[in-house]
């Protein structure tokens, strides 16, 4: 629980960034559709991954 409350707490600092930064080379709606591809490409990832069979 402790890696992803701290995972959660370096996007949330380091998103905002991330996107100014981004808004130096891109539109801005581009720079915001990094993180909506960013997002899809996770959430299509997380189908591949298997289930512990411990749990």
């Amino acid at each position: 629980m402790a890696k992803v409350f701290g995972l959660t707490y370096a996007g949330m600092l380091g998103g905002p960034a991330l996107i100014g930064w981004l808004t130096n080379v891109l539109p801005l709606n581009l720079a915001l559709f990094v993180g909506v591809v960013l997002g899809a490409l996770i959430a299509i990832a997380s189908l591949f991954l298997k289930e512990d069979p411990k749990a």
